[in-house]
């Protein structure tokens, strides 16, 4: 990489703070400073992404670079385009962002069209291409989607199916499994991608999305889409931009809106009795009675801290549940379509109950598990 100067530099561009470092007897000790650093030894390697993050760092500081990028993508436009829809011109803008920079993470508003965005990336990049994604049911969706989109066979991977195609939807846990066991397999298939798109990449901050997209160090082309990329945690960030490349907003929820390609939400409030909410003190109370004599251990108690306030102050909260149920009933009971979600099956089924006490029209209720999921979603969406 250069002198010891540049490699510094390079460590200082490519640090960021561990969320929550300062709570560890590592940090208190003085043993360890909390940074993360995405270079990497022996050898002095980061993640693709972070290519144009390093350039910027080294030219600031006044050393010369060069990056030497292997043979560009055979980039094409197949005849014929996207099957069924037509892009529109924020889209196309977005495709044309990333086959010129060829590493992002393109912020797409909720409801723009990213799958659309991803599928004519793919289509006009090289193969193989891999749409990455964390969650079985997105997988499947997308699956459909790319289908329809593009009219080829569309690969699986993840959820008990190792059939990789052309274009190939896979599931990063099971990625991300296969390569810590070392599977062979998993790893050649990975490093023969070259187009990687990553779906919801706000998740791509986690190490096992990283260590997908590492694994595809043949992808010249990848990119992040999400609706909102950053999280606010700079490590976390600094991963996802690391498996993508830098974020770029396609366009903004109020431009789109103007233009008429979104709609503009109505959000109204619901403001249950702050009474009904469990106070801190109650919480420490129900987790750690001892804890006015002896707080230290609350320090190791945060995971049911939480699960205690959510299970109190949302999902066992009846004048909150009671809240929503009766905003509910004024919607149905004006002939709309209405869609209650819930986080827990339990709250869910709780809702579920006091909806039949209200005398609402049954309608379904529906879990991750449920066969006919998928097609009672799109019965509701007509």
């Amino acid at each position: 990489m250069g002198s010891d100067g540049a490699v510094a530099t390079v460590r200082q561009a490519l640090s960021a703070e561990t969320a929550g470092a300062r709570y560890t007897a590592a940090y208190r000790s003085g043993r360890w400073d909390g940074v993360a650093c995405l270079l990497r030894r022996p050898g002095n390697t980061f993640p693709a992404g972070l290519v144009d993050r390093v350039a910027a760092a080294l030219g600031a500081a006044g050393h010369v670079v060069e990056v030497l990028e292997d043979e560009p993508p055979a980039l094409s436009v197949p005849a014929g385009g996207l099957r069924g829809v037509e892009l529109r011109p924020y889209q196309l803008a977005a495709v044309a962002e990333a086959l010129h920079r060829r590493r992002v993470a393109l912020e797409v508003p909720t409801g723009a069209g990213k799958t659309e965005v991803g599928a004519e990336i793919i289509r006009r990049g090289p193969a193989p291409a891999l749409w990455l994604t964390h969650r079985s049911e997105l997988a499947a969706q997308t699956a459909d989607r790319l289908r329809l989109r593009l009219g080829c066979v569309i690969g699986r991977i993840g959820e008990g199916a190792w059939a990789p195609g052309p274009v190939t939807v896979g599931m990063v846990p099971t990625l991300a499994r296969r390569l810590k066991t070392r599977d062979r397999a998993a790893a050649v298939y990975l490093a023969g991608v070259r187009t990687l798109v990553l779906d919801e990449a706000h998740h791509g901050g986690a190490e096992t999305w990283l260590r997908v997209a590492e694994a595809c160090a043949g992808a010249r082309l990848r990119v992040g889409l999400s609706g909102t990329v950053l999280t606010g945690d700079p490590l976390r960030d600094l991963r996802l931009e690391g498996a993508a490349g830098p974020r770029v907003v396609v366009a903004e929820t109020a431009e789109l809106s103007a233009a008429g390609f979104l709609a503009t939400p109505t959000v109204r409030l619901l403001e249950p009795p702050r009474a009904s909410y469990p106070t801190y003190e109650e919480v420490r109370e129900a987790v750690l009675p001892t804890w006015r004599t002896d707080a230290r251990p609350l320090q190791r108690l945060g995971t049911k801290l939480y699960e205690e306030a959510y299970r109190r102050g949302v999902a066992g909260n009846a004048a909150r549940s009671g809240a929503i149920v009766a905003a509910v009933a004024r919607h149905y009971l004006a002939g709309e379509k209405v869609l209650l979600l819930a986080d827990l099956r339990a709250h869910g089924a709780d809702l579920d109950r006091l909806a039949d006490a209200a005398g609402l029209g049954r309608r379904w209720f529906l879990t991750g598990e449920d066969v006919g999921r998928t097609e009672a979603l799109g019965r509701f969406r007509v």
